[in-house]
């Protein structure tokens, strides 16, 4: 005779099962255990059992397909309303150490009973899921398909690890508009013009670009980790400067990571667009105009090759290096922009 198993798992809710023997008042049938690993599961043991006793007193999968409420016996479910979530955040928390990941918050229910204090989100697809699978295994055991016996031979799967901590925000919006409003400060101070701005003009510039490149490339390397999302925020506070290093960003790695620039280079992609030998401002900028018979992406690869060999030591904060490229004379502009590095950030036709 084939068992029951010793637990089901739907959308990585894992369920362990127990049976219920005769006693007098209920047959015998399938019930969902607790477990002291997931104390979480009570919040949904109660109501899920008081649905399996036989015979069942309502069409549960009908109420719960239609969106309806379910209350009996001291245990209920009723759809998920905003203000829950504003008010008791840790009704989503329970489901997230639950399963792991948090709920679908848009189509679920809150499940509650008198024996627990506060309630659990419940996605009610999932929530359809486990009654149905359920009640398929409750009738085998009913109709004799199943032997009433849990298949002990079955592990249980531990619940999940439990999830990081979160990491707030690097900034607050006002911190963001604030960089936002510097960058467009230090385009007013360094305008991409023929003439060189006064000494004491540069030497402002300088420092506040370092200071917002430097910045940006910790936002950027946070993103990479999931601690933070550059792009995003920029894009939801709507700020156009910062928005445009971040589409440069973009172009940027297409660049580095052109399979036709590295073979030029010979130099591995930088682990952030802002730590590469080549400025963003290469790419933020209107772009300088590349002769004819080549690739954009080709043209300054070569340019950057020669960039690498012959730039200075960092203590040169700013230059030029004057070369020829296939007989074309091209002047390489370079500066220092976040941290003891050298960038390449203008390449000019002669």
């Amino acid at each position: 005779m084939v068992l029951v198993p010793s637990y089901v798992a739907v959308d990585g809710l894992v369920v362990p099962l127990a049976i219920h023997q005769d006693d007098g008042r209920f047959p015998t049938g399938l019930w969902v255990a607790t477990d002291p690993r997931r104390p979480d599961l009570d919040y949904l043991m109660y109501i899920v059992n008081a649905m399996l006793g036989r015979p069942r007193a309502m069409p549960w999968l009908d109420l719960l397909r239609q969106r309806q409420p379910v209350q009996l016996f001291g245990v209920g479910l009723r759809p998920l309303e905003p203000e829950d979530l504003e008010e008791s955040p840790d009704y989503v928390e329970r489901w997230t150490r639950l399963t792991g990941r948090p709920p679908d918050v848009d189509d679920a229910y809150v499940s509650s009973t008198m024996f627990l204090s506060g309630g659990m989100v419940v996605p009610r697809t999932t929530l359809i899921k486990l009654v149905e699978k359920l009640i398929e295994l409750d009738d085998a055991i009913a109709d004799g398909r199943l032997e009433a016996k849990i298949d002990r031979s079955m592990e249980i799967p531990p619940p999940p690890p439990p999830p990081p901590p979160s990491t707030p925000p690097m900034w607050a919006d006002a911190e963001w508009e604030d960089l936002d409003r510097r960058l467009k400060e230090l385009d007013e101070l360094d305008p991409l013009v023929p003439e060189s701005p006064a000494l004491e003009q540069a030497q402002r510039a300088a420092r506040l670009r370092g200071s917002i490149f430097s910045l940006l490339d910790v936002a950027w390397r946070r993103t990479l980790l999931g601690d933070d999302d550059l792009p995003g925020r920029v894009a939801e506070l709507e700020l156009a400067n910062l928005q445009a290093v971040c589409d440069a960003s973009d172009r940027l790695l297409a660049y580095v990571h052109d399979p036709e620039r590295r073979a030029i280079v010979k130099t591995e992609p930088p682990d952030s667009p802002f730590m590469a030998d080549v400025s963003i401002d290469l790419f933020r900028l209107p772009p300088a105009p590349h002769p004819d018979g080549y690739r954009r992406h080709e043209w300054l690869a070569y340019c950057e090759a020669i960039f690498v060999e012959q730039r200075g030591p960092v203590e040169n904060v700013a230059g030029d290096i004057f070369t020829r490229i296939d007989g074309l004379l091209v002047r390489l502009r370079y500066r220092a922009e976040a941290g003891a590095h050298l960038y390449l950030w203008r390449v000019e036709l002669l």
